[in-house]
């Protein structure tokens, strides 16, 4: 309900023109969660197993399953929504083919990127929540936002278009991350909050953040479509590279990725003694 009640709201509120670019650029900033519900479904079954097993104190297990799941999370949604807002102009002239592309289009595309990454970075510590069994902290934060975001859609959109929308789902997911997630951890994984936010989200963030800015200062300009699609991908990869190497699971990873390529490899090339 939260991910769509604004369009709902927009669609009373706007005109038809400017609710078809809101959805447009809607469907566009979805593409960074695509992969949230793949690492969800596959990290909760472990989580849920390691909350029933490791009963002790500390939970140092599952201390370390969630911190690792939480890093590739940020690996994989972080460098996609800084690249989007960064280079949301261009983004936009690529997907619509038009070659006029307004502030409100490109602001809106930044921060409902922001906001979906953020909103993605939510799911590892909402798993740890289903994990658990403890419920009642999504459902009431959830209540309270659609009772929030349903006045406030109404007003900013209809003073600020569709860029005052998206400020509303940016807001909203920073403020899951910076309420949630300690009233959380205040009762699961104690004394985990700190790392959360330095190592899982903040140096996997700090890294992808260096190369966006690099990359939009060296950006040409008026480049032509050829040249412009090829440095926005150029700019993930290193983006998604620098978050991954900032991470401190991130050299891990690596090593687990190089094995796993290189194990059949060095199989078939085995000498009997």
């Amino acid at each position: 309900m939260l991910g769509q009640i604004d369009k709902v709201v927009l669609s009373k509120c706007l005109s038809l023109e400017s609710f078809g670019r809101y959805a447009l650029i809607s469907s566009l900033a979805s593409v960074i969660s695509l992969s949230a519900g793949s690492v969800a479904n596959g990290i909760f079954p472990r989580l849920t197993q390691l909350y029933a097993v490791d009963a002790s104190r500390d939970r140092i297990q599952l201390a370390g399953a969630y911190h690792k799941a939480c890093q590739v999370m940020s690996i994989l949604v972080i460098s996609p929504g800084l690249v989007f807002s960064f280079v949301s102009v261009e983004l936009l002239r690529l997907w619509t083919g038009s070659p006029v592309v307004t502030p409100e289009m490109a602001l809106s595309l930044a921060m409902l990127s922001i906001g979906n990454a953020l909103n993605s970075i939510m799911v590892m510590p909402l798993m740890l929540q289903m994990a658990a069994g403890w419920t009642r902290l999504a459902v009431c934060t959830n209540a309270i936002g659609i009772v929030l975001v349903v006045p406030a859609v109404i007003l900013l959109a209809t003073r600020y278009g569709a860029a005052g929308a998206a400020s509303v789902w940016l807001s909203l997911n920073l403020a899951y991350v910076l309420l949630m997630v300690p009233i959380m951890h205040s009762r699961l994984l104690v004394g985990e909050l700190r790392h959360w936010y330095t190592a899982d989200v903040g140096k996997p963030l700090l890294g992808a953040f260096i190369v966006c800015i690099l990359s939009r200062a060296c950006m040409p300009q008026a480049a032509s479509i050829p040249v412009i699609i090829v440095w926005i991908a150029v700019t993930g990869v290193c983006a998604m590279t620098a978050s991954l190497l900032s991470a401190p699971t991130g050299f891990g990873l690596i090593r687990t990725l190089v094995a796993h390529v290189l194990s059949p490899r060095s199989t078939s090339l085995e000498v009997p003694g």
